[in-house]
């Protein structure tokens, strides 16, 4: 019954974490575009695109560290 517990847990936090990620690709994509139609290059992105880049690349480890764990 504890094990059913904790997937059920596990599956949610799962869940969210996946749909985190994918509103910071969203939104980070969405600011990309709008720079590259301002500036006309990628050389200069906004610090908020940088930072929300960092939290994607973030999400991903806590995501890659999750499925390793969920493995063992």
């Amino acid at each position: 019954m504890l094990v059913f517990f904790l997937f059920v847990k596990i599956e949610k936090v799962w869940s969210k974490c996946t749909q985190l990620g994918s509103d910071v690709n969203l939104a980070l994509e969405t600011i990309t575009k709008k720079a590259d139609k301002d500036h006309k290059t990628k050389t200069h992105l906004p610090k908020m695109a940088t930072s929300l880049s960092r939290t994607l690349r973030n999400v991903r480890k806590h995501l890659s560290l999750l499925r390793f764990a969920s493995r063992n």
